[in-house]
């Protein structure tokens, strides 16, 4: 994937807790989750998922980045979707996390980049719902989205 350039910074409290994340929104989509602790690992996780037909065979790949250490993972699913490939490799990478850490986690997927900047903290809000027109619908991938959020609360 390469190193995208910084674009316009912003803040975002993403929980409704008391644990604000700041975000640099870059492309298709770069957030941060900052620990509240200056003594932090600096971590890198640059993500990517796939899919093979929509649905269809799908994998996931995340790098992590720490100083000049490097550690890959990869896996994937026989019967998915791309943005369900896309939140796995979120999901994974800040799995992967032994401790509370500064991460500055990379993607390629608007899906993600705007869904936890900006989608989220609307959905929950509204009970893990989102409006379609005049109507209240299910949230996509809700149970990965709350698994996603959980760890970020865990990791910040």
């Amino acid at each position: 994937f390469g190193k995208l350039p910084f674009g316009a910074k912003a803040q975002n409290d993403l929980h409704n807790h008391q644990k604000a994340s700041q975000c640099r929104v870059i492309g298709q989509g770069t957030f941060c989750i900052m620990s509240s602790s200056a003594a932090s690992p600096q971590i890198e996780i640059h993500t990517d998922g796939a899919c093979s037909g929509n649905p269809g065979p799908g994998g996931w790949g995340a790098l992590l980045i720490h100083g000049a250490t490097e550690k890959e993972l990869s896996g994937g699913e026989s019967l998915t979707t791309n943005n369900r490939m896309e939140l796995t490799a979120a999901i994974r990478g800040l799995e992967a996390l032994k401790r509370p850490s500064s991460v500055e986690l990379v993607t390629d997927s608007t899906y993600v980049g705007k869904g936890v900047t900006e989608w989220m903290p609307k959905w929950k809000a509204n009970g893990w719902r989102r409006r379609e027109g005049t109507q209240w619908k299910e949230v996509k991938n809700e149970d990965l989205w709350r698994e996603l959020d959980e760890l970020i609360l865990r990791i910040a």
